[in-house]
C-alpha cells in the first residue's frame, strides 16, 4: 500500500535520482520509499553505498559524491527529527 511521503522523503527521493549509483539500486530504493516510506535500514544501506569510493574515481566525481553524502546526512537528520517530534506529540 502506497503511503503519503513526507517532505524529507521527497527530498531523499530527489537525492537518489541524482546519485551516481547503479540504476537498478536507485529504482529499488525509490520504489521502496514510495511504497513503505523511509526506514533506518534503507537509509543506512544508501549511505554505505554512497560512501564507498569506486576504483579510479575522478576528482570531480569524488566531489559530487561527497556533496551528495553531505546532503544525504542532512536529510536523514531532518527526517529523524521530524519523526521523533511526531512520536513525541503522541505520548
Amino acid at each position: 500500500m502506497a503511503i503519503r511521503n513526507t517532505r524529507e522523503e521527497k527530498q531523499f527521493l530527489a537525492l537518489i535520482a541524482r546519485m551516481a549509483a547503479p540504476e537498478e539500486d536507485r529504482v529499488t530504493w525509490m520504489e521502496n520509499i514510495h511504497a513503505n516510506g523511509l526506514s533506518e535500514e534503507l537509509a543506512e544501506e544508501i549511505r554505505q553505498k554512497l560512501s564507498s569510493s569506486p576504483e579510479g574515481e575522478s576528482e570531480a566525481s569524488h566531489a559530487k559524491r561527497t556533496r551528495n553524502l553531505i546532503d544525504l546526512t542532512r536529510i536523514i537528520r531532518q527526517w529523524r527529527l521530524s519523526r521523533q517530534s511526531k512520536n513525541f506529540d503522541k505520548h
